[in-house]
C-alpha cells in the first residue's frame, strides 16, 4: 500500500500560538517500516518577543522535511495508537516587527527581519478514530542557526490527521 496523509495542528509556541499544515508519504512495502513516513510541513507562527520587555511582534513561516521512524516500544499492536520520531530540515521567514525598526516608544530595533534556516527534530503522535482519521499530536523543537530572537523554538500542537490509502499496480 501507498499512503498520503494531510494534517492540520494548531498550537503552542514559545511566546505564541501557531498552526502547522503537512503532507506525509508513507511508501514501504514491509511490515517493519510501514509507519515510517517523509513528510513536508508549513509552519506559522506568530509570536511575542518579551525578552526586551516591549512585547515587539514575530512572525514565523518556514518549510519543514523531514524523516519519521515508528517507534514499536510506544506504540500499540492494534495501531490504534502509533508514535514517530524524526527529525529534517527547515527554511524560512522571520518577519519582525512587521519590518519596522522603531517602536511606538522610540527604541529602535537592531534585529534583522530575513531568511533564517536550520534544523528541527520531534515526535508525532496519532490516534485512529477511523481507518482514514486520525486525533493528531505534533512536538517539535526547532533550531534556526541564524535567528536574531533566539536559536531553539517550539511548537506543541493537537489536530487531524486524513489519511488516503492507494494500493501500487503490480
Amino acid at each position: 500500500l501507498k499512503q498520503q496523509a494531510f494534517s492540520v495542528l494548531g498550537g503552542y509556541s514559545e511566546n505564541g500560538f501557531s498552526i502547522l499544515g503537512s503532507y506525509s508519504f508513507y511508501n514501504s512495502n514491509t511490515e517493519k517500516r510501514k509507519h515510517n513516513f517523509l513528510e513536508v510541513s508549513l509552519l506559522a507562527s506568530f509570536l511575542k518577543e518579551k525578552e526586551s520587555g516591549y512585547n515587539v511582534p514575530v512572525d514565523q513561516y518556514t518549510i519543514n522535511a523531514g524523516y519519521f521512524l515508528k517507534v514499536p516500544m510506544l506504540s500499540t499492536a492494534n495501531k490504534y495508537l502509533t508514535i514517530a520520531m524524526g527529525a529534517g530540515g527547515t527554511i524560512g521567514y522571520e518577519n519582525i516587527n512587521n519590518g519596522k525598526i522603531q517602536l511606538p516608544s522610540g527604541a529602535i530595533i537592531t534585529d534583522e527581519s530575513k531568511v533564517i534556516y536550520g534544523a528541527f527534530g520531534g515526535f508525532d503522535i496519532d490516534v485512529f478514530i477511523s481507518k482514514h482519521l486520525s486525533l493528531n499530536s505534533k512536538t517539535n523543537v526547532y533550531y534556526h542557526a541564524n535567528s536574531d530572537i533566539g536559536k531553539t523554538k517550539f511548537f506543541v500542537g493537537l489536530g487531524l490527521k486524513y489519511s488516503i490509502l492507494k494500493k501500487q499496480a503490480q
